[in-house]
């Protein structure tokens, strides 16, 4: 009996010394969207995918112009455009996977034409 449970906790360290976490191929993407909420302000949302219950994207967000009057860290942002002389802002979202093995983060870029 105590050989069969030195086997058995043998073979528990032998599995547990060998075990390699979820490693996904390549980098999770992300997108963006934005759409116009009235004159002057816009909304946008990122979509990224989550590899795992741990591993929980990190948003961040800037504009060309304008100013984001939300949390630009969160996965949504609403920008303020009064005032833009501009034709058109540019929004950038950066994201990141702070627990992925391989550090993954990813840029999106999307061109609003103001009205």
């Amino acid at each position: 009996m105590t050989t069969f449970l030195l086997f058995l906790a043998t073979l528990a360290l032998a599995f547990a010394n060998c075990f390699v976490p979820f490693v996904f191929d390549s980098c999770p993407n992300a997108t963006l969207t934005c759409q116009i909420e009235n004159e002057n302000r816009y909304n946008c949302v990122a979509f990224a995918r989550q590899p795992s219950k741990e591993d929980i994207p990190q948003y961040s967000w800037e504009v060309s112009a304008g100013k984001i009057v939300t949390d630009p860290k969160a996965h949504r942002i609403t920008i303020d455009a009064r005032g833009v002389d501009a034709k058109k802002l540019i929004v950038t979202l950066s994201v990141r996977w702070p627990e992925s093995p391989r550090a993954c983060e990813t840029t999106v870029k999307h061109t609003i034409k103001l009205c």
